[in-house]
């Protein structure tokens, strides 16, 4: 157990820890992204867009390149079912079958990134 009292780590230690990287997964694999598909933006949504520390690994990332980097005002960045119906609805009109499979193995660079 991380939280063992022998090791002396506290909840807060080891949270910001995973925090940071998970975050700094994720940007490394919208950096991959970009590149791939040589985009010029970045845009971050939904209740996540909400984490200044996440804005701050991507607005980083995306100076480095050269590229504008977006997030939706405060306000707007929440995890709701009407954003989660929307983006099912964009899926339906491109077709897009839902993933029903969970892959303890997968990694991102296994997926095939479209321009489309």
């Amino acid at each position: 157990n991380l939280l063992d009292r022998d090791r002396n780590i506290s909840l807060e230690d080891l949270s910001y820890s995973i925090q940071e990287h998970i975050f700094a997964m994720l940007t490394e694999i919208v950096e991959r992204a970009v590149a791939h598909l040589n985009k010029k933006e970045v845009g971050l949504t939904g209740g996540v867009a909400a984490n200044r520390r996440l804005q701050s690994m991507l607005k980083s990332m995306c100076e480095e390149r050269k590229i504008k980097f977006g997030t939706v005002p405060l306000d707007f960045a929440n995890d709701n079912g009407a954003m989660i119906s929307w983006t099912g609805i964009l899926w339906f009109k491109k077709s897009v079958k839902g993933i029903n499979t969970i892959d303890p193995y997968w990694r991102p660079e296994g997926i095939e990134i479209t321009d489309t």
